[in-house]
């Protein structure tokens, strides 16, 4: 099945709601699922750029980071 295949079946269930109160909870949860995505995603770039800055200062020569090695070596 694809994307736009599922994206039709939500909408078509969507609209075959017709109570208010279901729908403001629909919408709600929706609203707040956006949300614990973004701030997933504003976590993940955050972390992205914490690395790449001690990659940086790595190749720079003021931090030494491990090898591959000893961090599987730690696990």
């Amino acid at each position: 099945m694809t994307v736009l295949q599922i994206k039709n079946q939500v909408f078509r269930s969507i609209t075959d709601i017709d109570d208010l109160d279901t729908l403001m909870i629909l919408k709600e949860f929706l609203d707040n699922l956006n949300q614990d995505n973004q701030e997933l995603l504003t976590k993940k770039c955050q972390e992205l750029k914490d690395a790449f800055e001690e990659v940086k200062l790595h190749q720079e020569g003021k931090i030494k980071l491990q090898t591959a090695k000893e961090f599987l070596d730690e696990l």
